[in-house]
């Protein structure tokens, strides 16, 4: 981030850089998300007032619909409707906050800071590429699942190694197969994670352990579901012959906790905005 910053600062000379902790962007994000909800909820509730006194309805119905929108209803229409003001009266109050609540040209949706995925054999069985499911900037959470199958008959167990990245592809290859010629798993692992170039990010972030029983047939189906939020990803494993089932809960480096990230939403929950991000 320093090197960033840095780099920024020489592109704009006489222009502030502020730099901020990620996390605490994705809590100010959650909160303006949150905030833009609440507007857009407080906007349908007046709509449907004026719809009912348009279409002759009565203060029964308005009482109904502050029912229904009980933690989002306007102060101010809700006070006109039970304070008994006339059916006009409380047409000028609904528009007055419709006009007020206009709709900001920005909508902030939680994204996920960066795509997931497992390390599995290529198209030849030559070599190996990394298979996104989830992806950077995608909407936060977000699941998918994927079934794959086993390559020969079981040992025991499959192991499923997931990395991140911040590409954008579904497919992720090594620039050379260097990695096939390491001796150890240790060298193995670094020459393949060191093959894909900086931008791209790739780092390995966890491994799952999937129990296939010894002598079990090539093409076992293992289903695969990854699920992302802001603060990391979820992973589980399913053996298709066994139904045992595997999983593994990864949260990132620089990424919070669900306790963290809920923490890091209620600094920004009294928080103001012009709908600017």
């Amino acid at each position: 981030m320093p090197m960033i910053k840095a780099a920024v600062e020489e592109l704009f000379p006489g222009g502030k850089v502020r730099v901020e902790q990620p996390d605490l962007a994705v809590g100010k994000g959650a909160a303006l998300a949150a905030k833009n909800e609440f507007v857009e909820k407080e906007r349908e509730f007046a709509e449907k007032v004026e719809q009912i006194i348009e279409t002759g309805g009565g203060t029964e119905e308005l009482q109904e619909l502050i029912s229904e929108y009980e933690d989002v209803a306007s102060e101010e229409v809700t006070e006109a409707i039970n304070s008994g003001s006339s059916m006009a009266e409380v047409a000028r109050v609904a528009e007055q906050t419709l006009e007020k609540e206009q709709p900001r040209g920005t909508k902030v949706i939680d994204k996920l800071s960066r795509s997931f995925g497992l390390r599995i054999r290529n198209e030849t069985g030559d070599g190996l590429v990394i298979d996104n499911l989830l992806f950077y900037e995608s909407p936060s959470p977000s699941e998918v699942t994927e079934t794959y199958s086993t390559i020969g008959e079981g040992a025991g167990a499959i192991d499923v190694n997931i990395f991140e990245s911040f590409s954008k592809d579904k497919t992720l290859r090594p620039s050379s197969s260097t990695y096939l010629d390491c001796e150890t798993i240790d060298e193995f692992n670094d020459a393949f994670t060191n093959s894909f170039s900086f931008s791209e990010g790739v780092k390995p972030i966890g491994m799952l352990s999937v129990p296939n029983p010894v002598g079990a047939p090539a093409g076992t189906p293992i289903a695969i579901t990854f699920r992302g939020n802001s603060g990391g990803v979820h992973v589980s494993a399913k053996n298709g012959l066994t139904n045992e089932i595997a999983e593994i809960n990864i949260f990132p480096e620089g990424a919070l906790n669900q306790e963290e990230l809920a923490e890091t939403r209620l600094r920004f929950a009294t928080l103001s905005t012009s709908g600017q991000v």
